[in-house]
């Protein structure tokens, strides 16, 4: 696993995806770690890894666009009840990842359209975030120091730290 180059924070971005492509059941799955500037990338969807940088998360955090950035081959699984915690496991060639939100808080739903003011962006998202006011990350079972920062969202306890299930996901703005 790569190590952090010149960075003061540490901010694993997990990304599971599922799309349903129609009425036989048929879905195309995707797991994606983007660990950060300077370090490795982790999927087990080279295409699907490179899209997410081209996209949404290059959108969020312009340094995770370079496509320069390693992706490595990994399998991808998960544990838990996320009313109380969740934990994503990420196995490779050069280790074990497994990164666990706890402390859950209640969620909040976010919805926004594509260009929407104050902050446009080319995306529209309808998404639940539910709050981790605590989590841990574990390289080959040694616990990275840190830990989430703690904040507040819309007067509600939040952090860092969240697990997103994101509903949709469009370029294009809604004709009415």
């Amino acid at each position: 696993m790569a190590a952090r180059k010149g960075c003061h924070s540490f901010c694993p971005i997990a990304w599971r995806l599922v799309e349903h492509l129609g009425e036989f059941g048929v879905a195309v799955a995707a797991d994606v770690l983007v660990v950060g500037p300077g370090d490795d990338g982790y999927s087990d969807n080279l295409a699907m890894a490179r899209w997410l940088q081209q996209t949404v998360q290059g959108m969020l955090n312009p340094e995770l666009k370079d496509l320069s950035i390693p992706v490595i081959d990994a399998d991808f699984s998960k544990a838990g009840d996320p009313r109380y915690f969740w934990t994503e496991y990420v196995s490779a060639a050069d280790g074990e990842i497994a990164l666990t939100w706890h402390d859950i808080g209640d969620p909040l739903l976010i919805h926004t359209e594509p260009n929407q003011e104050p902050n446009p962006r080319p995306y529209g998202v309808c998404t639940v975030l539910v709050p981790a006011l605590s989590g841990r990350l574990t390289l080959n079972g040694q616990q990275a120091r840190g830990k989430p920062w703690p904040g507040e969202r819309e007067g509600r306890p939040f952090s860092t730290s969240a697990l997103a299930f994101w509903g949709e996901l469009d370029r294009t703005p809604l004709e009415v």
